[in-house]
């Protein structure tokens, strides 16, 4: 323990009346060079021991903590689990990124993943698309605009006009390559 004559884990750091940070410092004129928590996880309960590590396995937690109102004791509000996303190879372990949150009425939940394909999962655990929302997605702005561009010289915005330019006000718009609205809807239905 530092800070502390009760540690409850193998480290614990603990300061009163302050935060108890943890550094980890590089200093390096090499790019590669940085300050580096490593998590090291084996299917082997041997120290040292090397197995392979299954898909689905937890890799690596970083945890938050908080204090519970009615009984004082600790619980957990929100992490970040690094595990294994599929079998792992020669030199290879593929992981994936959950996050989970918590609220006053629920215990933690997962609510975003980034999986080793690099899709991002909101309100799903199997995102199939680069960015997969299960729900509703809210876009809020003075002039919410959505663009769908494939790189080149296509482009197609949707946009909700606020009243400027070629966008009336209260209207939802399709806007081509050069940002003229081809597709005007009324918030009285007409198109």
């Amino acid at each position: 323990g530092i800070g502390t004559t009760a540690p409850s884990s193998l480290l614990e750091v603990s300061k009163s009346s302050d935060s108890s940070d943890i550094r980890a410092s590089s200093w390096s004129t090499t790019n590669a060079h940085s300050g580096t928590i490593i998590f090291v996880k084996s299917a082997s309960a041997t120290q040292g021991t090397y197995s392979a590590t299954a898909d689905g396995e937890r890799l690596g937690t970083i945890q938050a903590y908080g204090s519970e109102s009615g009984n004082g004791i600790s619980a957990a509000s929100g992490a970040i689990y690094f595990e294994q996303d599929g079998a792992a190879a020669s030199g290879r372990v593929p992981s994936r990124i959950t996050f989970y949150t918590g609220s006053g009425t629920a215990n933690q939940a997962e609510k975003m993943r980034i999986t080793s394909a690099g899709n991002v999962g909101i309100g799903t655990d199997a995102p199939a698309f680069l960015l997969h929302v299960a729900g509703i997605l809210g876009i809020k702005a003075t002039q919410p605009t959505l663009t769908l561009d494939r790189g080149g010289a296509y482009a197609w915005t949707i946009r909700n006009g606020d009243g400027t330019g070629s966008f009336p006000l209260s209207t939802l718009n399709v806007a081509n390559n050069s940002g003229s609205p081809v597709m005007t809807f009324q918030d009285d239905g007409d198109v």
